[in-house]
């Protein structure tokens, strides 16, 4: 259901070939804009398999969760025996005790920052946005950074970042010449 982007869509002065090329483009856009309102709908739902690695996950360490029906990512809860401290300036790595299996190579599950945790404490991911692609089946681990000045505990089970899952759209790439001149639309 997905569709692939090939080539590069270039426009020149207003000839039948730039007209073509423009046309192509909106097409191609109304695609994705298809595609994106179809998985928006309500009640378009995936199935997410989700490995515990951890005999606490489901009893002390709860699942992945959305926190409300609004809420666009699921929680990553830390999956620690004891409270780990960050002190400030350093980094950590905390597991969270799954593994998970995308569907198909059309998705992408990105771990991002809880903004609370952001704005509040300065405990952000290390690398920004963790990518976890399709074939990826190890346990998925967050790396925190503490930019406070201050230490800052994290608790067993406490909610250390979000993750959504999201469709992937790839490209094939066309060389251009290094002199010649093109433009993105």
């Amino acid at each position: 259901p997905y569709a692939r982007l090939s080539g590069a869509f270039h426009t020149g002065g207003g000839t039948a070939e730039s007209a073509a090329k423009c046309t192509t483009h909106c097409i191609i856009t109304y695609q994705i804009y298809i595609l994106y309102s179809f998985y928006q709908k309500k009640g378009a739902i995936m199935e997410l398999k989700i490995k515990p690695l951890s005999p606490k996950i489901g009893t002390d360490i709860p699942l992945p969760r959305f926190a409300t029906a609004g809420a666009a990512c699921m929680d990553l809860c830390a999956c620690v025996d004891e409270a780990v401290t960050l002190n400030a300036g350093e980094r950590r790595l905390v597991p969270t005790g799954i593994a998970i299996a995308l569907p198909s190579p059309e998705y992408v599950a990105l771990v991002c920052s809880r903004s609370g945790m952001g704005t509040r404490h300065g405990i952000t991911l290390s690398n920004s946005v963790g990518v976890i692609d399709s074939d990826y089946r190890g346990e998925i681990v967050v790396a925190l950074r503490n930019y406070a000045k201050e230490p800052y505990t994290v608790e067993p089970g406490e909610r250390i970042a979000q993750m959504v899952i999201t469709p992937v759209l790839t490209a094939e790439f066309l060389q251009v010449e290094k002199r010649q001149a093109f433009r993105v639309l």
